[in-house]
């Protein structure tokens, strides 16, 4: 509605229906339209609108629980929002969900307590019922603007700066997001914003900080092999998505780099399974290149799931191929039996070879007392 000064014209709110409806049982049926085809008309909508409404409501939450310094519960939070839009739906209510604007003016208006709510419903049926005709007359450029300076003591211009200099990953989101809700609508500005900060969330668990390092322990030229360390350390807890990222880094050349040391001859066995390769003799070493052991830190592998020790499974038979140890250290027995399926048979193979029995004539005889 627009009314006329001098030809130029200022808009108005318009008409408003001034009514509180009778409770009764919400109506599935719209403009004789069944269930199922509500559903297929609205389609995503009937997704997309509980979830912004969610998001808007923890996020006015957390804004003022932020400013006032005070802890929400978003558990409560959510089952108060959908007792409300329960009980809103027997009086043909609008959704209930938290906006900025209210929050923002109940905020500058001094408001500390849910008391707040109940004064401003109050005066909100009461003007419904008394004052409803003379809505129609508030220009919309009047309710732009205090919403607008409610909303602009809300906004924090600082955190451009700080984000800048933390991290600026998050700065991009944020500006992502600002203009997606400026330039299109700000259900879109939402949901692009949501997804790339689950995205954000993701890329880590799928690109896990691990730490490898290459060590000389010994100080001697040429050293032996055992004084070669390459040590791997997850920085923390490797799941499903890092699974084949974590096989990728043993291929790094640090590991394929051969060094010239003191070491074990080792017989050419075929390996398979996670079986181990027999060592060659104990008591002769020689001069030769071979492939620096590497140690494992396995710290971090309580809370990894069933992926990630198969992919070392697949690392740990790489390895026995080659001939080559690796060492996991920090790492508990059930873990070890899943990377190292063979490892209890190999224990008790090296167990029963320790156990010397002497013979005397084809009969078996105690240890320590020959005839």
């Amino acid at each position: 509605m627009e009314v006329g000064f001098n030809q130029h014209y200022l808009s108005v709110t318009g008409p408003v229906t001034a009514k509180i409806s009778a409770p009764k049982p919400p109506n599935f049926a719209v403009e004789n339209l069944s269930l199922g085809e509500i559903l297929s008309t609205f389609g995503a909508g009937l997704v997309l609108v509980p979830l912004l409404a969610t998001m808007e409501s923890v996020a006015v939450a957390k804004t003022f629980a932020h400013k006032f310094r005070y802890n929400i519960d978003v558990t409560q939070e959510f089952i108060a929002l959908g007792a409300a839009n329960v009980v809103s739906s027997f009086f043909g209510a609008y959704p209930v969900t938290g906006a900025f604007t209210r929050s923002a003016l109940n905020a500058e208006s001094g408001v500390r307590t849910p008391m707040g709510c109940i004064v401003t419903g109050t005066f909100v049926v009461v003007a419904i019922l008394s004052l409803g005709q003379l809505f129609q007359y508030i220009p919309k450029a009047a309710l732009a603007a205090v919403i607008i300076c409610a909303c602009l003591t809300m906004f924090d211009f600082q955190i451009f700066k700080e984000l800048w200099i933390i991290r600026k990953s998050e700065l991009f989101v944020l500006i992502l997001t600002m203009a997606t809700c400026l330039f299109l609508r700000v259900e879109f500005g939402l949901i692009i914003g949501l997804t790339v900060s689950i995205l954000m969330l993701v890329y880590p668990m799928a690109r896990p900080v691990v730490v490898v390092q290459k060590k000389l322990t010994a100080r001697k030229h040429p050293a032996q092999l055992d004084d070669y360390r390459i040590s791997v350390k997850p920085q923390g807890s490797v799941f499903f998505p890092a699974a084949e990222y974590l096989k990728e880094i043993f291929n790094d050349p640090i590991f394929k780099t051969p060094v010239t040391a003191f070491s074990v001859p080792r017989e050419s066995f075929a390996v398979s399974n996670g079986a181990a390769a027999p060592p060659g003799d104990r008591n002769r070493m020689e001069l030769r290149e071979a492939l620096p052991p590497i140690i494992f830190d396995g710290i971090h592998l309580t809370s990894s799931d069933y992926s990630t020790l198969r992919a070392l499974r697949s690392v740990f038979v790489n390895c026995k191929s080659l001939h080559r140890d690796i060492v996991f250290v920090n790492t508990s027995d059930e873990i070890l039996d899943i990377i190292m399926p063979f490892r209890r048979k190999d224990e008790d193979a090296e167990k029963k070879n320790d156990v010397v029995v002497p013979m005397h004539q084809g009969k078996l005889l105690p240890a320590g007392k020959p005839k």
